[in-house]
């Protein structure tokens, strides 16, 4: 019988700080981690491969620890620990900018791999491929990585840096190396644009996501993905394209099989739920890294008189929730702008009576500084439009938009406003949604100008918010939203909200 080689591949993606399984939030040891993946990399699969697909770096209680106090990075003793092969920078690895991310690269001894990030020279800053031999089979690795990068990211973060095509670059990478391997396997840090199946537009048409015509590359015969934390497995012919979820809740696992030839003739991708045992050894080695993030996560903040608890994500967004109302005030006294507008993450909490920094920290996990900026009447009116797409008419009732939840839950780009007075008809058409546009009970025109504070991420035009780059920017405050929150309600102990109704939608 003639032999068949078989070649494993373990990634991960989208772990945002996920070491430990100790859980910030709840106070217990039952999060998925890279502990757990570590008891199944020692005890039941050692892989051939192990890949990183991005956003590592960002997103944990424990790595903000470690940023403030400038202790060495966690993430970097983990990968070693693991023998992680390969690592592909994410998006929100650039989020304290490029030297931090390049401090992080140097600790670790993965080969990092981008083909689609070019230096000022238009050369790849980053190793764009490399070719393994693995039981004598050539595998050419190829990394790649969301190109809406300048619009999530702070232009400080990636000055000199020019984020290029994702499909173009692994395209042109693939035909380069395609007669000097066996197999292709792609790590891109970035999801699908379209439905695998059907071929349909997923979500609204953008440059974030181009999984889906990577995946129609002729060479390429595995895709990693992630950015979308969308869990997918596909597979057609002798191809697989694979998504994990985010923050270490399952990992894929890729098994290739070649014949005596080296010709591919088995591949098949698993999404593995990373339920696994603590590996304790693994957990022992950032134990007390652990205990000094949770005790400062306990310091008191100070007492809250209003509810600002959050019950549900569409609703409270829908009916003008207190806690944005918070957030905007807090916004308006630091930059004395006219206008203010909040957004939050898909899970926030909102706050306790007592508050907490733990509470505080598990609101805001996303790095934003706080921009102010002149615009015009027009301008506003088209990103009020814009925030309309995510509501919609059901059955005459006002329902998420179901762009707004397939392929990625996005309830964090809906903004609430503060300092105008507005309405959305919702069953208008699309762009015509707005009935009621008030500054200081006057309408508001075209050609006015007025001053508005928003987060960093949205004033880069992030959620497709383009209009908001044709503004013109007057200050960036670059301080942590715990940071803001911890220091108005320290000196506000006894903080009391009266909301206000300044935004409706009606059907």
């Amino acid at each position: 019988m003639k032999k068949t080689k078989n070649i494993t591949i373990v990634y991960t993606s989208d772990v945002h700080g996920k070491i430990s399984s100790f859980d910030f939030v709840f106070q217990n040891n039952k999060s998925p981690s890279l502990s757990r993946l570590s008891t199944y990399l020692k005890y039941i699969n050692k892989p051939d491969v192990l890949i990183d697909n991005g956003d590592v770096l960002q997103g944990s209680p424990l790595m903000d620890y470690t940023r403030k106090f400038n202790l060495p990075n966690p993430i970097s003793k983990s990968l070693n620990l693991l023998f992680y092969d390969f690592f592909i920078p994410g998006n929100h690895d650039f989020n304290y900018g490029l030297n931090h991310l390049n401090n992080f690269i140097s600790h670790q001894s993965a080969t990092t791999l981008c083909s689609n990030i070019l230096n000022g020279q238009g050369k790849p800053y980053f190793k764009p491929y490399e070719i393994r031999e693995i039981k004598g089979v050539k595998i050419g690795f190829i990394g790649a990585i969301t190109a809406y990068i300048p619009i999530l990211e702070k232009k400080e973060h990636i000055e000199g840096l020019t984020f290029t095509s994702a499909y173009e670059s692994v395209k042109k990478y693939s035909e380069l190396i395609k007669d000097k391997v066996d197999a292709i396997v792609v790590s891109y840090h970035g999801g699908y644009e379209k439905d695998l199946n059907t071929g349909k537009l997923m979500g609204r048409p953008s440059i974030e996501n181009e999984g889906y015509h990577i995946f129609e590359i002729p060479e390429v015969d595995v895709l990693l993905c992630g950015h979308q934390h969308m869990p997918t497995v596909f597979h057609k012919g002798l191809k697989s394209t694979i998504q994990t979820s985010n923050q270490a809740t399952n990992f894929g696992l890729i098994e290739l099989t070649f014949d005596q030839h080296h010709l591919l003739i088995k591949n098949k991708a698993s999404l593995i739920k990373n339920d696994f045992e603590i590996d304790q050894i693994f957990e022992d080695s950032f134990q007390t890294l652990v205990d000094a993030t949770n005790q400062s996560l306990d310091e008191s903040i100070g007492i809250i008189q209003s509810d600002m608890k959050i019950h549900d994500q569409f609703l409270d967004r829908l009916n003008n929730h207190i806690f944005f109302q918070f957030i905007n005030m807090i916004q308006l006294k630091l930059t004395h702008a006219d206008i203010s507008l909040a957004s939050l993450p898909n899970n926030a909490l909102g706050l306790s009576k007592s508050v907490t920094k733990r509470e505080l920290a598990a609101n805001f996990v996303y790095v934003n500084a706080l921009v102010k900026m002149e615009i015009t009447g027009q301008i506003l009116k088209r990103a009020l439009e814009q925030n309309a797409n995510y509501l919609t008419v059901e059955n005459d009732k006002i329902v998420i938009n179901q762009a707004y939840i397939n392929p990625k839950l996005e309830h964090y780009n809906f903004d609430i406003y503060d300092g105008i007075n507005y309405t959305y008809k919702v069953s208008n058409p699309v762009g015509e949604r707005i009935v009621e546009l008030t500054y200081k009970d006057k309408p508001i025109n075209d050609t006015d100008t007025l001053t508005i504070c928003l987060n960093s991420y949205r004033a880069n035009g992030g959620g497709d918010f383009f209009m908001f780059t044709e503004g013109k920017v007057l200050e960036t405050i670059e301080i942590s939203y715990v940071d803001i929150m911890v220091d108005y309600i320290k000196k506000h102990p006894q903080l009391m909200m009266v909301s206000k109704n300044q935004f409706k939608a009606i059907v």
